[in-house]
């Protein structure tokens, strides 16, 4: 660097996560690096478990702080009240496309628009969404997911999925809820959805558990027999994160922005819970206890 040239100073913007607070995400902005501002967040003794940094991005000094409010607007209907926490489930994807639009706003000398709107809905008087338009996954998440419990409640098709839940993507159905009884074992079912290349997913996930990875790994070892008696391919996730492993079935020619295919989706979704239920929740049910 030439002597003359002054040195930029700066901060980043972050996304994190801490898995004591499910389907919330942290964003801010500080002037350390988020893994050592992560450090610092987990230090206290309030904290349960550590933060986890998902996604971040430097910014300039004079563009940091409108970084990080363009961030906060962006989400602001899934704010807590006063925090720098958002009711949202976001995947580093999600979060570096979020990065990506405010950092190519800022350098247009735009902003993001504060009146974000509302989730679409499938009554008489709105129009659905339709394929092609640019709506969030998350903000998407709550009438499509609405949809595909309305549709199962009408064919009385088990198991029951949760309630769909404002600013999520996914959908789930716990075959095991994390507790201290099970050892945080966390397995259940998610549906997901995904606006960038538009997907529609079923998966199997497991969780949590510092055993989660052999207890994926005895399901998988029948991987073979599985496949053969659901009568299609699984992939099967072993590494999805530290202590998470997914079995998923994955429709990259489903579009969830287009409400008039929804019930082929939901249809297609639910015959893969069925399948799920009847080939590899048995399976599950016999997996080993926590050790003692």
């Amino acid at each position: 660097m030439p002597i003359d040239e002054p040195v930029k100073k700066g901060g980043f913007v972050y996304f994190m996560t801490n898995q004591a607070m499910p389907g919330h995400v942290k964003i801010g902005s500080t002037r350390l690096h988020p893994d050592e501002r992560a450090r610092q967040l987990s230090s206290g003794t309030a904290v349960a478990r550590p933060f986890k940094v998902i996604e971040f991005e430097w910014f300039e000094d004079g563009v940091l702080l409108h970084a990080e409010r363009e961030l906060h607007a962006k989400y602001r209907q899934y704010r807590v009240p006063n925090r720098e926490f958002f009711e949202i489930g976001v995947t580093p994807e999600m979060a570096r496309a979020a990065i990506l639009e405010v950092r190519n706003l800022l350098a247009a000398g735009k902003s993001l628009d504060r009146a974000l709107p509302s989730a679409p809905t499938t009554t008489n008087n709105v129009s659905p969404p339709s394929a092609g338009g640019d709506t969030n996954a998350s903000v998407l998440g709550l009438p499509y997911w609405t949809e595909f419990n309305k549709m199962r409640d009408a064919r009385k098709l088990l198991p029951p999925f949760e309630n769909p839940g404002r600013g999520r993507f996914f959908h789930r159905y716990f075959l095991v809820k994390p507790s201290q009884k099970t050892g945080f074992r966390n397995i259940h079912y998610e549906g997901r959805i995904r606006i960038s290349d538009p997907q529609v997913s079923m998966r199997l996930i497991f969780k949590r558990a510092a055993d989660i990875k052999e207890m994926f790994d005895l399901i998988a070892q029948d991987r073979d027999t599985i496949e053969k008696e659901v009568g299609f391919r699984l992939q099967w996730l072993r590494d999805r994160g530290l202590k998470e492993s997914h079995i998923a079935v994955e429709r990259d020619d489903m579009d969830p922005r287009d409400a008039t295919n929804w019930q082929r989706q939901h249809e297609w979704l639910s015959d893969l819970v069925s399948a799920f239920e009847k080939f590899i929740a048995p399976r599950v049910a016999k997996l080993p206890p926590i050790a003692r």
